[in-house]
């Protein structure tokens, strides 16, 4: 009776490991394309933030912090074993704002000058991330990324002489992610992503295209 139950004990646990290597979601050779959508954007927050300060301490002219993008991005990865792949994260990221400055001459405003800024930021990161979870529908992991950090600032104005020549570069070039991500597969190979990180989207959630090139 004990080797009958020792047995069937054995079989169950067969079946279970079988049953985890059918439903592995990812595995070595599997290559994921993850568009994603992220934020906030803390420098649009900011620049919200701080306008009514700067305003109210002029009276010739007014600014403010229109619209921003992002950071969205686009990430990618190629599992170079069961668990491990490399891979890559760029991050774009974009603030928008307005303003007007005025020439007065015995309070009459003789002459509107307008100002245009767009601050442009790109961030190119390789990456590698260690899937804790792949089994299932859920595939749980968490990476770690390091790149190259770059922002462009474009200023535009018909004030007169204005010296208009874009300024480029950032106060740090080298950019790191540091990241925990979920990834929901309903419907192979497309699957529903939500990641938390920092440096870069604190959140972010996208689509999954997965490419198994290595077949079974």
């Amino acid at each position: 009776m004990k080797q009958l139950h020792f047995k069937a004990i054995l079989l169950f646990l067969m079946s279970l490991n079988l049953s985890t290597s059918y439903t592995q979601n990812v595995r070595k050779g599997a290559v994921i394309i993850n568009p994603y959508l992220g934020g906030p954007n803390f420098g649009f927050i900011i620049g919200k933030a701080v306008e009514d300060e700067i305003n109210s301490h002029t009276t010739s002219g007014h600014f403010s912090t229109d619209s921003g993008i992002g950071p969205n991005g686009i990430r990618g990865e190629f599992l170079i074993s069961e668990r491990l792949s490399i891979g890559f994260d760029y991050i774009y990221n974009e603030i928008n704002g307005s303003g007007y400055v005025d020439t007065t001459i015995n309070s009459t405003v003789e002459i509107k000058y307008n100002i245009n800024v767009q601050s442009i930021r790109h961030r190119f990161l390789l990456k590698a991330n260690y899937h804790f979870i792949t089994t299932g529908d859920f595939n749980f992991y968490g990476g770690l990324g390091l790149g190259l950090n770059y922002r462009k600032i474009n200023i535009e104005t018909n004030i007169p002489k204005f010296e208009t020549n874009n300024v480029r570069g950032a106060i740090w070039p080298i950019s790191g992610r540091m990241a925990l991500g979920l990834t929901y597969y309903s419907i192979q190979p497309l699957g529903i992503n939500f990641e938390l990180g920092l440096g870069g989207p604190l959140v972010s959630a996208g689509v999954v295209l997965k490419l198994n090139t290595i077949k079974n």
